[in-house]
């Protein structure tokens, strides 16, 4: 996700914000959320992480996109998913 376009990963946060002001959009933004989870889960299956561990990768992971696509200062976001590592 982290190498997606920016614009993007901004507008699925959009739509994640707007999702809360139209209940509508919901359905549509937990798909695409389950669909990270799901990526996070296969990728850490070889590890026998628990979901709730599974849960902390994805929250991480999310708020580091969040900062990349916001911030002054993206390269910090490979340095964090490297120590994630």
């Amino acid at each position: 996700m982290t190498s997606a376009s920016g614009i993007d990963v901004i507008g699925q946060y959009e739509l994640k914000l707007e999702s809360g002001r139209r209940p509508e959009l919901r359905h549509h933004v937990d798909l695409l959320y389950d669909a990270y989870r799901d990526a996070i889960r296969e990728a850490l299956a070889c590890f026998d992480v628990s979901q709730e561990m599974t849960e902390i990768v994805f929250a991480a992971l999310d708020g580091l996109v969040f900062h990349q696509v916001t911030s002054s200062a993206p390269d910090r976001t490979d340095e964090s998913v490297a120590a994630l590592r």
